[in-house]
């Protein structure tokens, strides 16, 4: 989807001692904290965003971690996805953006010339909400993915 980003990694330990030496290990981001974890025999990078007690909204990344053995090297694949709960409002945001600008479109070409300038703005503030909207994610929860990535990476070699 949309905001999912995946990355392979390749590590010249073995699979074992990688997941040894993820496992159980604590970090910060931005003053939220994650943890690596062993769920039901998958390996999660998840945050601990309870402790914010509503002082944000934040869009937060779960991260699954896929390792398998290739000869004496190993290949990591790191991907990234929103946690449930936060991932309605980036999109209804989106949803919103697209109907303007559709909107817009349309009474650009099928509307009379009274129209014609407030669809161009429909569609310029459209278009506007979401370039400021995307570099909002990109320095946040982008933000987020591009440094679990940095620590996964540099705790595999």
């Amino acid at each position: 989807m949309l905001f999912n980003r995946t990355y392979n990694l390749k590590s010249s330990k073995d699979v074992s001692s990688i997941k040894n030496n993820l496992i159980g290990k604590h970090f910060q981001i931005h003053k939220i904290d994650f943890e690596v974890i062993d769920h039901n025999g998958k390996i999660r990078a998840v945050p601990h965003a309870e402790a914010l007690e509503g002082e944000r909204i934040l869009t937060l990344p779960v991260t699954r971690i896929d390792i398998s053995a290739n000869g004496n090297n190993s290949n990591v694949k790191v991907a990234s996805h929103p946690r449930r709960t936060d991932i309605g409002g980036p999109l209804l945001l989106l949803i919103v953006c697209i109907v303007f600008f559709v909107v817009g479109t349309a009474l650009v070409y099928k509307g009379g010339p009274d129209v014609h300038n407030s669809a161009l703005l429909m569609m310029a503030i459209s278009f506007i909400v979401a370039l400021i909207f995307w570099i909002k994610m990109e320095l946040g929860y982008f933000d987020y993915v591009r440094k679990v990535k940095n620590f996964i990476k540099e705790n595999i070699k």
